[in-house]
């Protein structure tokens, strides 16, 4: 008797390495790194799977303003689906008196570099930064609009960073090897200047 053959479907295609699962929610977690990557001088900012050691370990402002940094992911290989909610930690700390916040977003960029917004602009509260207490570990929660990728589509972090009021400076971290800056306001004895994004993805079983 002939025995039927069964193909099964690629596992590399479909089932990737996860951080963690919500099997509840049919989602699996991976955990992306904020850094920084120079090229002749210029800076561009990344999300990356892996741990590397980032080209500047902080954002920074020296004056009063705000400074927009977008962390970008590669585009994906093959279709993706984001569902459920979103996670973002981060230190930000500053000089003596010095008062910040944080506005974030997370956007899909097409192959054209056309962002859509798939959550809601999150704003952290007002930090302000004594010498006593010079930075602060901060978490936002981002419910995220159901989402499909295509091949060609990447995922983007948006970070606006704003200082309050002049003289002296501010900063945030993104260094995924926790390393502390020059000013060390963010202070990885105490904090850490490892920028982290959970981003939960549709588990295609």
């Amino acid at each position: 008797m002939a025995i039927q053959k069964k193909y099964l479907k690629s596992a590399g295609d479909i089932i990737p390495t996860y951080d963690y699962y919500d099997f509840a929610e049919g989602t699996g977690t991976k955990i992306f790194y904020g850094c920084a990557v120079e090229n002749s001088g210029a800076y561009t900012y990344c999300l990356k799977a892996e741990k590397i050691a980032s080209a500047k370990s902080v954002v920074n402002l020296v004056d009063h303003g705000s400074v927009t940094t977008n962390f970008d992911l590669s585009a994906f290989n093959y279709p993706k689906y984001v569902k459920g909610t979103a996670y973002l930690s981060f230190c930000m700390g500053g000089a003596n008196n010095i008062l910040m916040h944080m506005n974030s977003q997370i956007f899909k960029v097409d192959a054209e570099g056309a962002e859509t917004p798939i959550s809601e602009n999150f704003w952290a509260g007002t930090f302000t930064a004594t010498t006593a207490l010079p930075s602060k570990m901060t978490a936002i929660k981002f419910p995220l609009t159901p989402t499909g990728f295509k091949k060609g589509d990447a995922l983007r972090l948006k970070m606006i960073f704003t200082q309050e009021n002049a003289t002296n400076g501010s900063e945030y971290g993104c260094d995924p090897e926790n390393r502390e800056s020059t000013n060390g306001w963010v202070d990885t004895a105490i904090n850490s200047s490892i920028l982290q994004l959970h981003i939960p993805f549709r588990l295609d079983v």
